[in-house]
């Protein structure tokens, strides 16, 4: 033992290390047993593959005489178990700003994965990069169905594909008749939705297609000689709606119009609020006027000052701040009522349909403005299947592709009902064949989030 309390071990045994205090000569005693020493063993790294896929695994092989040890140095990209299989679970890339800084794109790395002789501590590295899974193509969808350009003047579409996280998504845009409207690719949008430019080049129809992946989607572009502009906007005079529910006012305008673009406000965002769409949710009852104004009637500052009003956290308009802007519009008066507050909104989602069940959901008004209310019952085809206190229910046990009536119940603390509403539906056609793709190389763990399997 030397000072600074470094012990070298010269022969076989055990010995006992005493350390003394210097101030005092208070001790410390610790036994060391020196055992024969082990030859360090060799290890080699067997050639491997230096690439994998999220969610694939790969066997990696090392040859030495002594036990081995692996470990990998970042087990969140991609992870190790003990006899030297690799599990995928993330690309191995980094992101790196482009030269204006204006995007982001992914440059290749490696991760490495250690296998260490225990005898004499010998490490072979291999290195692995993990590409992304390449992600089945679902739909490409155009943001447009229809579109007027006039002789001469460009417009802009966009396209996206589905599912979201494919990085590649440089969609081939074409049409059937240039003569008519050439397309060509532009520069994304800000969020990075593929965009493309239409040139009309004469008078007539053409339809411009979206391709990628093998998947495909058109848009009908039709090419006018001059502008037309919006004339008039047909729409409901009147509508009702409950709190809390969802309608769409529907608007229809003049035919083949270059600019069909309408602008939506309501008079009283705190009653109901229309989105750009003429989407209208309500809030609480009483009743506003829905204007749906034509953009191509209005000058630029009228169309400015407009976002403007709306962007300004203004809850409320009157009809003659509205009349300012004298452009062509429609007018709906809209109603918002509240007439069983203990029900509301009774839906059920469209993704939540399957072959053997349906989530039925609602609403209600607080707690403490519905004190007779008790619990939900809900109905089947007229029979009773389930009570519940929740907002929500999901019916299982269904038939596939049978057509089925649900009911819901508002009852009081006596059992009487409240209210009640009806919705009916209709379950989805049974999959032809169900497929277990964990049997084919899927990876399920709840780490991968994108997996790939051989069907």
């Amino acid at each position: 033992v030397v000072d600074n309390g470094i012990v070298k071990a010269v022969g076989e045994g055990d010995a006992t290390i005493t350390v003394t205090s210097a101030d005092v000569g208070r001790k410390a005693r610790v036994i060391v047993s020196v055992s024969a020493a082990y030859p360090e063993a060799d290890i080699k790294a067997v050639s491997a593959p230096k690439s994998m896929t999220v969610g694939e695994r790969l066997q990696l092989k090392a040859e030495s005489e002594s036990v081995i040890l692996w470990r990998s140095d970042n087990s969140l990209v991609a992870d190790v178990d003990r006899t030297g299989v690799v599990t995928a679970y993330a690309s191995s890339g980094r992101l790196a700003l482009s030269g204006d800084e204006t995007s982001a794109y992914e440059v290749p790395d490696t991760v490495k994965i250690y296998a260490t002789a225990v005898d004499g501590g010998k490490t072979a590295v291999f290195r692995l990069r993990i590409d992304r899974a390449e992600a089945a193509v679902h739909s490409v969808d155009i943001n447009k169905k229809k579109i007027v350009v006039t002789n001469g003047k460009t417009a802009f579409i966009t396209a996206v594909i589905t599912p979201a996280n494919i990085i590649e998504k440089k969609i081939e845009w074409s049409s059937s008749d240039e003569s008519v409207v050439t397309v060509s690719a532009a520069a994304n949008t800000a969020d990075g939705v593929n965009r493309a430019m239409l040139t009309a080049r004469s008078a007539g129809t053409a339809y411009i297609t979206a391709s990628y992946g093998g998947k495909s989607d058109k848009c009908l572009v039709a090419v006018t000689e001059k502008e037309i502009k919006i004339k008039n906007i047909n729409m409901p005079a009147a509508a009702e709606i409950e709190v809390d529910q969802a309608f769409r006012i529907s608007a229809e305008i003049t035919e083949n119009a270059s600019d069909d673009r309408l602008i939506w406000i309501g008079t009283d965002d705190d009653i109901a609020s229309v989105d750009r769409d003429g989407n209208v949710m309500g809030y609480r009852t009483g009743e506003i006027s829905v204007y749906a104004i034509a953009r191509d009637s209005l000058t630029s500052d009228m169309a400015e000052e407009i976002k403007r009003l709306k962007k300004s956290g203004k809850r409320q308009f009157t009809a003659d701040e509205l009349s300012a802007y004298p452009g062509v519009h429609a007018v709906c008066r809209l109603t918002v009522r509240d007439d069983f507050p203990s029900l509301r909104n009774v839906h059920i989602p469209k993704e939540t349909v399957t072959s053997d069940s349906v989530n039925i959901l609602w609403n209600r008004a607080a707690a403490c403005d519905v004190p007779e209310l008790d619990r939900y019952n809900i109905y089947v085809n007229g029979s009773l299947l389930a009570e519940t206190k929740k907002l929500g229910y999901t019916v299982c046990g269904l038939d596939a592709d049978k057509q089925y009536k649900l009911k819901i119940a508002a009852v009081d603390r006596n059992g009487d009902e409240i209210t009640a509403k009806c919705i009916d539906i209709r379950t989805k056609p049974a999959p032809s064949k169900i497929i277990n793709v964990l049997d084919h190389g899927a990876v399920g763990n709840g780490r991968v989030l994108d997996t790939k399997s051989d069907r």
